[in-house]
């Protein structure tokens, strides 16, 4: 089976960085699947309060790297940390499809960490 450790949900804000210890020894941490999740706790752009959203595919950055929308994960073997970009986003699509924003004040956050 595979196991998961998790992190109590936590706020996230522009340009931002989150630390913790999960202590799992990991011998090889790149072979660990870590993710991030998010639950709305403010509504937006269709999305409802309580939704959970894996948004792996809102890594964005503009022209000229402003904003970024993005996060990024570092997770060796007892530590884990994760950045997240300058932009007040978390990402710009709409629940039913499109475009519309979510505000990373809208929403709160999940460390997974699966091995």
């Amino acid at each position: 089976w595979l196991r998961t450790w998790e992190s109590d949900w936590f706020s996230i804000g522009v340009s931002s960085t989150h630390n913790f210890t999960h202590d799992l020894n990991l011998p090889e941490p790149w072979k660990a699947l870590s993710r991030a999740v998010f639950r709305v706790k403010k509504a937006e752009a269709g999305w409802a309060v309580g939704d959970i959203i894996f948004a792996d595919g809102s890594n964005y950055n503009g022209a000229n790297a402003q904003p970024e929308m993005g996060w990024a994960i570092s997770a060796p073997d007892n530590s884990a940390q994760v950045t997240v970009g300058n932009s007040g986003l978390i990402l710009s699509n709409a629940k039913g499809g499109g475009y519309a924003t979510l505000s990373k004040s809208s929403v709160e956050c999940k460390l997974l960490i699966s091995y």
